[in-house]
C-alpha cells in the first residue's frame, strides 16, 4: 500500500495564531510519518479514504471514524486499522494545549 498525504505548509508571519498553526502543522506532519511507518506493505488496490481521528494530550487515540469511503470496504477498514494500530501517538506539543486534537487525513491507496 502506498499512502500519500499532502503536507501542510507552515504559516509565514509569526503571530500567536500563526505560531499555533505552524505547531499544529508540524505535529500533523509528525503524526503522518508515524502512521505511514506502520502501514501494511504489499497491497495493490486503488482508492482514497478520508479518516477522522482525535488524539488526547497524552497521545492516546480518543476517536476514529471514516469521513469518506474509498468505495472499497477492505480499503476503508485498512485505513481505520492503520490509524488504530499506530496508537498511541507521540505527545502533542504543549503549545497545542487542548483536551483533544481533531485531525482529518486522506489515505491514498495505489
Amino acid at each position: 500500500m502506498n499512502v500519500d498525504m499532502p503536507l501542510p505548509q507552515p504559516a509565514s508571519p509569526q503571530t500567536a495564531s500563526s505560531t499555533l498553526s505552524a505547531a499544529r502543522a508540524a505535529y500533523l506532519r509528525r503524526l503522518w510519518e508515524w502512521i505511514a511507518a506502520r502501514r501494511p506493505a504489499g497491497l495493490h488496490l486503488e482508492g482514497e479514504a478520508l479518516i477522522n481521528f482525535s488524539i488526547g494530550p497524552d497521545g492516546a487515540l480518543r476517536g476514529l471514524s471514516l469521513a469518506q469511503s474509498s468505495g472499497n470496504t477492505q480499503l476503508d477498514r485498512l485505513a481505520l486499522r492503520t490509524v488504530r494500530l499506530a496508537a498511541p501517538f507521540p505527545r502533542p506539543p504543549e503549545s497545542l494545549d487542548a483536551e483533544k486534537l481533531d485531525f482529518v487525513l486522506p489515505f491514498h491507496f495505489n
